[in-house]
């Protein structure tokens, strides 16, 4: 297709499935990706709990899951394409389980955050919702000085599939010009323009959700061409482990995967490696920006090998085992 494939860009197949890519490096011909909306008329098929409520895109009606991530809904999904839709399945060998990815044949359309971006700036007619994101990333951009080029449009608002219920998902390239967006957002919420939730501990650590004239947004980070770096290392898995590590470099958890590299790792539960981790990667969104350099964290996942240029140990959270997860151990 010519175009890098980039986390979070959305694919609809000629199903009219609509998946989110996930992460930046693909097996050859294909987009690791997840389901993220299914056509009402497979539905059916899916012993999933839906949202109470559908969107429409293309003269079609659509459901989401309700629990979007869980390993439950994963499994499903997969249990579900095995049946009928195996292209859209990929067997890692070594992780030894499939993973969700699209065949770059099957997709319809590619629709990426920064584009959409682009025509809601050229769009003759807004509606409500449209022209309140554009006042939000025009505010933005003003306070931090991160160009509008960096900025991009992301979820329902892409698609042009957004309801009264939606909220405004705002993307922004690169993760300096993301920090620098993130100050902005705490220097609008003294100015009173926005208001920042915290009503859960993730949201009081990551301080990218708020609210904007009366809707809920979220601002979240993609990797620019620079920082995009596939290396061609095996990953194997060696099981559970619960782990408490110190975070030293915390650069690149901005992104999905969230990426800590740690140190001072203690074994808590579970088959312990050769040599401590030295990475914390987290495949689930909610853990992105959760810990700084110098926090203590306690990780749930799977202990994995990395086979390279070197080899070491990583803990991956969202691996599919249930009740993973990262929290923080607070400071004395």
């Amino acid at each position: 297709m010519g175009l890098r494939i980039r986390d979070g860009d959305i694919l609809v197949t000629g199903e009219g499935f609509i998946f989110y890519a996930f992460g930046y490096c693909h097996p050859p011909g294909r987009v690791v990706s997840f389901l993220k909306y299914v056509p009402r008329e497979y539905a059916d098929l899916f012993s999933i709990e839906w949202l109470d409520y559908e969107w429409t895109y293309s003269s079609k009606r659509y459901l989401r899951p309700k629990r979007l991530y869980s390993p439950e809904v994963f499994s499903e999904i997969i249990r579900v394409f095995k049946r009928n839709f195996p292209q859209y399945l990929y067997y890692h060998e070594t992780l030894g389980r499939y993973l969700i990815s699209v065949p770059l044949a099957n997709i319809k359309e590619l629709h990426t955050p920064r584009n959409a971006l682009r025509r809601l700036l050229e769009k003759d007619r807004r509606d409500p919702l449209e022209n309140k994101a554009l006042r939000l990333i025009h505010l933005l951009s003003s306070v931090s000085g991160v160009a509008l080029d960096f900025f991009g449009v992301h979820g329902s608002i892409c698609l042009g599939m957004h309801n009264e219920r939606s909220d405004m998902d705002i993307t922004v390239y690169g993760a300096s010009n993301y920090r620098r967006v993130l100050w902005a957002v705490k220097r609008l919420e003294t100015r009173g323009a926005v208001k920042l939730l915290r009503g859960t501990s993730v949201e009081a650590l990551r301080e990218n959700t708020g609210m904007f004239e009366g809707t809920r947004f979220v601002v979240n980070a993609v990797r620019l061409d620079t920082e995009i770096k596939c290396s061609k290392s095996i990953y194997r898995p060696h099981g559970e482990v619960v782990v408490e590590c110190l975070v030293e470099d915390d650069s690149e958890c901005v992104f999905r995967p969230a990426i800590y590299k740690v140190k001072d790792c203690v074994l808590l539960k579970g088959l312990s490696s050769a040599e401590p981790p030295r990475e914390v990667v987290s495949m689930i969104s909610l853990y992105r920006c959760v810990a700084r350099k110098g926090d203590r964290i306690v990780v749930r996942g799977m202990l994995e090998e990395v086979i390279g240029q070197e080899r070491y140990f990583r803990v991956v959270v969202g691996s599919g085992l249930p009740h993973e997860y990262i929290a923080l151990v607070p400071r004395r």
